[in-house]
């Protein structure tokens, strides 16, 4: 995690009794291969989603988790489906148990899509995932997505007008979706 990225996310400072009647979010990756970007990129793509989304809504951001089920690339720290599966409901469990109202995960990640949803489904957890939301913006061949991955590890490092737009294109359409009032 970056120190600008931390930075920007004020969402991500909070004590235990802001916790009781929050709305949180929880941001889900992986660590692997991204040809020569990240290897945390899909973790960092959660957690800037999350950021963005939490300070628009004024609700709150956990800790991001970044190991997942990542069998497909060759180079990754892949947990088993049910443990990663088990983690992410065991996370959002807690945060409930500790006060929150509503937990939302936001998976940057697409290996666990369908565990992960159901995870929500039967747990009563929001589940949005960054890449279904970047396929109905366009990017829905692979290449294109491989593209918005290089470009985003572009913008984490010096910025870039072109992923801005996106980001502030997808933000839209995610705080619509989740039926979040602007805060500000």
């Amino acid at each position: 995690m970056t120190t600008q990225t931390l930075s920007r996310c004020r969402e991500l400072l909070y004590g235990y009794r802001e916790l009781r009647g929050a709305v949180v979010l929880l941001p889900v990756g992986s660590f692997e291969d991204h040809f020569e970007e990240p290897m945390v990129l899909d973790t960092l793509l959660a957690f800037e989603i999350s950021c963005r989304v939490a300070k628009q809504c004024g609700w709150l951001v956990a800790w991001p988790l970044g190991y997942s089920f990542s069998p497909e690339h060759r180079y990754s720290v892949s947990l088993d489906e049910d443990l990663d599966a088990a983690l992410v409901a065991w996370v959002a469990g807690s945060l409930l148990r500790l006060g929150a109202s509503r937990v939302i995960v936001v998976d940057g990640h697409y290996g666990h899509r369908v565990a992960l949803e159901h995870v929500a489904k039967t747990r009563g957890l929001g589940y949005i995932n960054v890449w279904d939301a970047l396929t109905s913006m366009g990017y829905s061949s692979f290449d294109e997505q491989v593209g918005f991955e290089k470009a985003f590890a572009g913008y984490l490092r010096n910025g870039d007008k072109h992923v801005e737009e996106t980001l502030s294109r997808l933000l839209a359409m995610l705080t619509s979706r989740l039926g979040c009032i602007a805060h500000r």
